[in-house]
């Protein structure tokens, strides 16, 4: 209702009794002038209690000095509309208020905002939820990273995964072949689009896989142990796959190298034997040739 429609006579009261929004008219002093249908059914009032004539905080003693008080105060000093959003703990919903000076001190319209607050209040759990997983899948110690379509475009990375490789590297945005080219001629997005196009995991363990380096004209090699999981919908139909990689260089040309050390132990031990065996013989045979005859 604007303010060329005000209610002004018992004709205009009957009117707003009929509208599907909710409106009180106050006096200077915040009494009650008139209040609808709607008013009452909104803030879950008897007629008798919120009757002509009564103070408005007498009837919701909650709203006192609160964020509709400061409204309605501030709307009859200015004489200009307002507008607030409060929660009211009475019928706990959460309520716009519009109050426009005018009759014989306010005209108040409000709407119930609870649903639409109940949506955002969920959205902000979702958001903070999102948040906390992000926060965890940057964190983890291992390379991790997300996947998008079957082109296997980067939508995440943690830097687990981006500090793990030679070099700096843009990876978001971009796609597998394009931030590692080398793992076409290596047969690697085999593995990539299997996963995507089957729904199956794959794992790879202690697998070779030679990295060129960026900054460097040449390849680095590297043993990882990796991981690739299918991401879905909720239909079920893959959408991407979620990389778990660990860089186990280290252990395993640690682990290759005692294997060397040990084989080379284990052939020089095996020679030495021969050796003693093969002077043994020769003792044998020198001792029989200088024997004395009988």
């Amino acid at each position: 209702m604007t303010a060329g429609n005000r209610p002004k006579s018992s004709q205009d009261y009957d009117l707003v009794e009929h509208i599907d929004l909710a409106f009180l008219e106050l006096d200077h002093d915040l009494t009650v002038v008139h209040a609808n249908r709607k008013a009452l059914e909104l803030t879950k009032t008897a007629r008798g209690e919120l009757a002509v004539g009564r103070y408005l905080w007498d009837v919701f003693p909650d709203g006192r000095e609160g964020k509709f008080d400061r409204l309605y105060s501030k709307v009859l000093k200015t004489q200009r509309p307002g507008q607030a959003l409060a929660h009211y703990e009475r019928s706990d919903r959460w309520f716009e208020v519009t109050a426009v000076p005018g009759g014989q001190g306010l005209y108040v319209y409000y709407w119930d905002k609870t649903d639409a607050m109940k949506r955002s209040e969920a959205e902000q759990v979702l958001v903070q939820e999102r948040q906390i997983l992000h926060d965890l899948f940057m964190q983890v110690p291992a390379g991790m990273a997300v996947l998008h379509g079957r082109d296997h475009i980067y939508q995440l990375v943690n830097d687990a995964y981006a500090n793990m490789f030679p070099g700096s590297r843009e990876f978001v945005g971009r796609s597998v072949r394009e931030v590692f080219p080398e793992a076409v001629d290596q047969g690697i997005l085999v593995f990539f689009d299997s996963v995507y196009l089957t729904g199956r995991a794959h794992v790879s363990k202690e697998m070779l896989i030679e990295i060129n380096h960026p900054d460097l004209d040449r390849r680095d090699t590297f043993y990882f142990n990796f991981v690739l999981q299918p991401l879905r919908e909720r239909d079920g139909r893959v959408r991407g796959v979620m990389v778990h990689i660990t860089d186990v260089t280290e252990f395993v040309t640690t682990r290759k190298a005692i294997e060397a050390a040990n084989a080379q132990y284990r052939e020089k031990e095996q020679a030495l034997v021969k050796a003693e065996s093969l002077l043994e013989t020769l003792l044998d045979q020198s001792h029989s040739r200088t024997r004395p005859k009988a």
